[in-house]
């Protein structure tokens, strides 16, 4: 795998690139507003998806939250 995937919380969803040993290369950000502006709050590959866990668990407030699927066969354009 050349990139790697972080849940960044309200900052949406980071994906890096790892290609070079020892280097981590900021590659895109999908902002909150690709998923509802729901806080990403988890992730997990599988193959070309990416299970995106969306919202925020730690409000004790009636929140909106969920799983979005990505397709990540092309890391640099996911859908």
């Amino acid at each position: 795998m050349d990139y790697i995937y972080s849940a960044n919380m309200e900052h949406g969803l980071g994906i890096y690139d790892i290609s070079q040993q020892g280097v981590i290369s900021p590659v895109i950000n999908l902002p909150v507003s690709t998923f509802n502006n729901l806080d990403v709050s988890t992730v997990e590959q599988k193959g070309n998806s990416l299970f995106v866990g969306i919202g925020d668990y730690q409000i004790t407030t009636n929140t909106s939250s969920g799983l979005a699927i990505l397709d990540i066969s092309n890391p640099l354009n996911p859908t």
